[in-house]
């Protein structure tokens, strides 16, 4: 059952939660986000939160830069990496123009769109992601190097894998904002590893948080071993996606969706 503005507002109000993270992305895929303190919250319901759209890159000009955002009450998680006393929720957005044109530039909204034009069409698409990161030893400073944390390859065990314990400490992670990983393992290459994600419909706003955490997860001396904590770099998402139908109506939805 979806959540509603009210619902989270509750939440809110019963767990101590002091901040709220207006998420959205770029169109390049960059997450960006606009933080409020959690009494705002009503109001960015009720009336949106206004940014500058000209301030990300691809999206406005100067002129006419005004953007609104509109959170989105069934995405709202916590974020488990902050503290427990005075917690940070975080919601993604949709984007319209001040008018309440939706606005063309929104990734997420667009995407929305595709999926009805499919549904319209008898199809229903599924999507499944494997967010697929490396683990890099650091040097004195606490910059990441080009040596692998490991030499292990597929399915390892330790000593060979070093990256078990900072991948489960991840996947716990990952399951406390909602998401369910349905498994972990080494990769073929060097301090490789991947964490794959169950075929579900939020898998678009899903895949943005895995990354986030698992950088999070490197750099966070509470969560993990210290020895692990050294590791990480920018994970990358591997996306696999089909229409079910007949395979006439999947080649139209294709070159109709294209």
């Amino acid at each position: 059952m979806k959540r509603t503005a009210q619902d989270i507002l509750n939440f809110v109000e019963d767990n101590d939660v002091k901040f709220v993270k207006l998420t959205f992305c770029d169109i390049f895929g960059n997450q960006k986000n606009v933080s409020l303190f959690a009494s705002e919250l009503p109001r960015a319901f009720e009336q949106g939160i206004s940014f500058d759209g000209s301030s990300i890159a691809g999206f406005m000009n100067v002129e006419e830069s005004d953007l609104v955002l509109w959170p989105d009450p069934d995405t709202a998680t916590v974020l488990p990496w902050r503290p427990t006393e005075g917690r940070v929720i975080r919601m993604y957005c949709d984007i319209t123009l001040p008018n309440g044109k939706p606005f063309e530039g929104n990734c997420r909204g667009y995407l929305q769109s595709v999926v009805k034009r499919a549904r319209a069409m008898g199809l229903t698409c599924n999507v499944g992601c494997e967010c697929e990161f490396y683990l890099f030893e650091t040097d004195e400073n606490g910059n990441p190097t080009r040596i692998p944390l490991d030499m292990g390859g597929y399915f390892d065990i330790p000593p060979l894998d070093k990256g078990e314990n900072i991948r489960r400490e991840i996947c716990f992670a990952i399951e406390e904002m909602g998401l369910h990983p349905e498994h972990r393992l080494p990769l073929r290459c060097a301090g490789c590893g991947k964490a794959r994600l169950g075929q579900m419909g939020k898998i678009p706003d899903q895949i943005p948080g895995c990354p986030v955490c698992i950088r999070i997860h490197r750099c966070n001396p509470c969560r993990c071993d210290r020895s692990l904590i050294k590791t990480g770099l920018p994970s990358v998402s591997a996306i696999q996606s089909s229409f079910r139908h007949n395979k006439n109506s999947v080649s139209s939805a294709i070159e109709s969706c294209g």
